[in-house]
């Protein structure tokens, strides 16, 4: 079953330092949320929609004990997306925006202080760098499953969710 969450208003998702008068007033924003986050929202939804099971909750009758989340993934123009694989990456000071997936080839001529047989390359030793926050969509990644990535387009997180960019490193 696929559950669609779309918020009402702003959500803030920090870390779990608690408030307390006359201490440090500064929370660490955290996004996306860790999957706890939404299991205690359907948990919350379900009780509040259902409050004559309120005393089965946390018991062998929990109507909710089953709940299991698999997967969490963004849905953006009705296509769902999914985070960036490392070993996608784009060249380096290139304004072409498209990304590429690192091949794995025996060791050459890299020095590494762990002694692998295979390492991730680029091609001709490009200089390249990871894109920060970046999601593809369900097609790409077949692509990429498939190893036939090659120039695909990716978009950032923050095009479509307002964070501040401190919170996005």
């Amino acid at each position: 079953m696929q559950i669609e969450i779309k918020p009402l208003d702003t959500l803030f998702f920090r870390d779990g330092k608690p408030f307390s008068m006359g201490e440090e007033t500064w929370a660490d924003s955290i996004f996306p949320p860790s999957p706890s986050v939404f299991y205690g929202a359907l948990r919350t939804a379900y009780f509040a929609n259902h409050p004559h099971d309120i005393s089965k909750a946390n018991t062998t009758d929990d109507p909710t004990k089953d709940l299991k989340i698999k997967g969490i993934y963004y849905s953006i123009n009705n296509d769902n997306y999914f985070p960036l694989p490392y070993d996608c990456v784009k060249e380096k000071d290139n304004k072409n925006e498209k990304i590429f997936s690192l091949k794995l080839e025996k060791k050459s001529n890299l020095i590494s202080n762990y002694p692998l047989e295979y390492m991730l390359q680029s091609d001709n030793n490009k200089k390249i760098e990871n894109i920060d926050n970046a999601l593809f969509s369900l097609s790409q990644l077949e692509k990429y499953l498939k190893s036939t990535i090659d120039n695909l387009d990716f978009i950032k997180i923050s095009d479509y969710l307002a964070i501040p960019s401190t919170f996005l490193n």
